[in-house]
């Protein structure tokens, strides 16, 4: 009857170490993945501006695309006034310019001097005619303008972004390994309890 009464006690300690040992590492883990998986990310701007005046600036913590703005370009597009052709369709032209090597400041400075905006404005990297069916009063009333987009990054600013998706599964696999872990050493501890047990039984019976 000891006996029996020991093996019940032990059987119930290992379920109270168990749980206690997943909770423990559980818990662990949850506080250790809001450090783990937090992503540097820097400020990154993109302004947009025309000859008309309008202007937006957009700040965010994280590149405007998913290759860190490999892929955008800064821009500076020129739009001709719309045109009515023979066929009643409308026509304009569009010249783009490369200014990858120009910041906003840059820009600025050369759109308020006249002379450098006229000589800029002479060597397009590329032109096109835009035709189209129909255009609005607005848009005929507007005649030529440009339209300017610049990216730009500042090192100097960044932030800590928790990336939750590896947070959730880093925590759903620790739920599911830590305990059936823990369980497997119990049970090989058992394991090894019985064993020790029936040769102990048997040295008796010997004697």
């Amino acid at each position: 009857m000891k006996t029996i009464r020991k093996l019940k006690k032990k059987k119930l300690n290992s379920q109270k170490i168990m749980g206690l040992a997943s909770l423990i590492l559980i818990g662990g883990m949850v506080t250790s993945c809001d450090n783990i998986f937090l992503k540097k990310e820097y400020e990154y701007t993109r302004i947009e501006f025309n000859s008309y005046g309008e202007y937006k600036e957009t700040l965010q913590f994280k590149p405007f695309d998913s290759n860190s703005n490999r892929d955008l370009s800064n821009s500076f597009t020129y739009y001709g006034a719309w045109e009515l052709r023979d066929d009643g369709r409308y026509q304009r032209d569009v010249r783009e310019y490369n200014i990858n090597n120009m910041n906003y400041n840059d820009i600025t400075l050369m759109i308020k001097d006249d002379t450098k905006l006229d000589s800029f404005l002479e060597d397009p990297e590329k032109t096109f005619v835009e035709i189209t069916n129909d255009v609005s009063d607005e848009e005929r009333s507007r005649g030529s303008y440009y339209d300017v987009t610049i990216y730009s990054v500042d090192r100097d600013r960044y932030a800590y972004i928790d990336d939750g998706d590896k947070n959730i599964l880093l925590l759903s696999g620790s739920i599911l390994v830590i305990p059936a872990a823990i369980g497997s050493l119990i049970y090989w501890n058992k394991y090894n309890e019985k064993s020790e047990y029936k040769k102990e039984n048997k040295l008796t019976l010997k004697k």
